[in-house]
């Protein structure tokens, strides 16, 4: 079976096509923004931009609440340390499963990754520690969305739809909507997306919603109400405890949430896949029948005391230091080699020989020079 998230993403991923391919053919970017949505557009976007560098640590737990899923309701809990400035990255993340320390850091164009096992791994290698270097890429092992850099949580960039959230607001339509007593900030995209976003008294976020929208023309076959009341959901960020760090309302908490139709959402994409449905008529289905859960949540605490925020940041905080024992990787991770010992360990016996060899000659001078001593007196 395949995974119920992937099957969504490639859903939105399909919905987000459209929106370029109608980008495209209409030649260029169309925006409306309604008067009075203007000023929460204007507050979500300037804080998504305001993170500039950052140094600090977090844990980000994952848990799963598919009930296909094996691992369900089983917390996977990992510890990074993050930093940027510029192009320069630094990573150490600790994976709670798999018990080990990536430590990755970018410099110059220089990608270096240090591997730290818990323990020597099994047979003959006897290192704990592995390295690897790499010329103008930073490749961590991990992928974005479980590194999960600060970046991705002021939505400078979206791991789920792989746009910027100032990107994603240049073209479409801003609004204000009504909804269950909340007001919402809402931007639909040219056709295929829109984002629900609502804000605390201050205009901070607390809720941004990834969702697939229509245009009403599309769906009036299959629904005559209006598209923003359908229900599609894919991934949403929830933002809690606010705090202000060198002018920015950092969230040290925040959740990353994947939604799932489960077995239902599955069946009526079987029967279009089938042709038995047209694809608007099936999505129309599935936002008026299917019970949408929570298929996946990720929440990332931060360490409050670790942060800095919009600071300039030492050169030397981006280096890893290099274990003497360190066995080197190829790009594909396959040990090639020992790094080159230092002077010092491969002159180590020649070293200690030639300190014997000296005291042993030093000590027959002075036992030498003391009995001749002793002739004369």
């Amino acid at each position: 079976m395949r995974n119920s998230a992937m099957e969504m993403r490639t859903v939105f991923s399909l919905c987000l096509l459209t929106v370029y391919l109608s980008f495209a053919a209409c030649g260029g970017a169309t925006l409306q923004v309604d008067p009075e949505a203007r000023e929460k557009r204007e507050a979500v976007l300037s804080w998504s931009e305001s993170l500039r560098s950052f140094s600090g640590s977090y844990s980000r737990t994952f848990v799963n609440y598919d009930p296909r899923d094996p691992d369900l309701h089983v917390p996977k809990r990992d510890d990074i340390t993050y930093r940027y400035e510029g192009d320069k990255k630094y990573m150490d993340f600790y994976s709670g499963v798999l018990r080990y320390h990536d430590r990755c850091s970018y410099v110059d164009g220089r990608f270096v990754q240090l591997l730290v096992m818990d323990a020597p791994p099994p047979a003959d290698i006897t290192s704990k520690h592995f390295v690897k270097y790499l010329d103008g890429v930073w490749k961590p092992n991990w992928p974005e969305v479980m590194i999960c850099p600060p970046t991705i949580v002021f939505q400078q960039y979206n791991v789920d739809v792989g746009r910027s959230l100032t990107d994603y607001f240049s073209e479409g339509h801003t609004l204000l909507r009504s909804r269950a007593g909340k007001e919402l900030l809402i931007h639909r995209s040219l056709g295929g997306s829109r984002i629900e976003i609502e804000v605390d008294n201050v205009n901070r976020i607390r809720t941004l919603l990834w969702a697939v929208d229509w245009k009403k023309d599309d769906i009036a076959a299959y629904y005559d109400g209006d598209p923003l009341d359908l229900h599609y959901p894919i991934v949403a960020w929830h933002y809690e405890n606010y705090e202000q760090i060198n002018g920015v309302w950092f969230p040290l908490r925040c959740e990353h949430i994947h939604y799932s139709g489960g077995d239902a959402l599955n069946a009526i994409m079987r029967r279009r896949n089938a042709g038995e449905l047209s694809p608007y008529e099936a999505e129309v289905i599935i936002a008026t029948t299917v019970h949408f859960f929570e298929q996946g949540v990720a929440t990332i605490e931060y360490d409050r005391d670790s942060l800095i925020v919009n600071q300039p940041l030492d050169d030397r905080m981006f280096h890893i230091a290099i274990p003497r024992d360190a066995l080197e990787l190829d790009a594909s991770g396959v040990v090639i080699s020992r790094l080159h010992p230092s002077w010092w360990s491969r002159h180590f016996s020649v070293i200690v020989l030639s300190a014997v060899v000296l005291l042993v000659c030093m000590g027959g001078f002075i036992a030498y020079w003391l009995r001749m001593r002793a002739l004369l007196d």
